[in-house]
């Protein structure tokens, strides 16, 4: 039998509205864990809503490209250690714009997940 529960979006709302709401009474590590907490609600109910696509196919792909135009195969080896040994070693030196332009899609990617609004304050400032 199908019960009438809440949707999931409302439950991490009323639970993240919770937090924000109980945090600034506490202090030290409690009001640090409600910070953190709240945060974690925020990013769970945004995947959820589908505000942001996830990024780790385009971004795997951009990263793996770079790698190869570095000269570097990722094989089994996680990818961020690959192209660090790649960029430590100079192989990227001659393409840094290239490079660059890959490594702030991927920081951009990242902040689109855990902090959307800081992109939406640098719009704002460009205008």
């Amino acid at each position: 039998m199908a019960h009438d529960n809440p949707p999931l979006e409302e439950i991490l709302r009323t639970v993240r509205e919770f937090l924000v709401d109980l945090t600034p009474r506490l202090d030290g590590k409690d009001r640090y864990h409600g910070l953190v907490s709240a945060f974690l609600v925020e990013i769970v109910e945004r995947e959820l809503a589908g505000e942001w696509q996830h990024p780790a196919t385009a971004d795997d792909r951009r990263l793996r490209e770079l790698a190869l135009a570095l000269g570097v195969e990722p094989g089994d080896e996680h990818l961020h250690a690959v192209l660090s040994r790649a960029l430590r070693a100079g192989r990227a030196d001659a393409r840094m714009d290239e490079v660059l332009g890959v490594l702030i899609d991927h920081v951009v990617d990242k902040v689109r997940v855990t902090r959307p609004d800081l992109l939406a304050l640098e719009h704002r400032a460009d205008d």
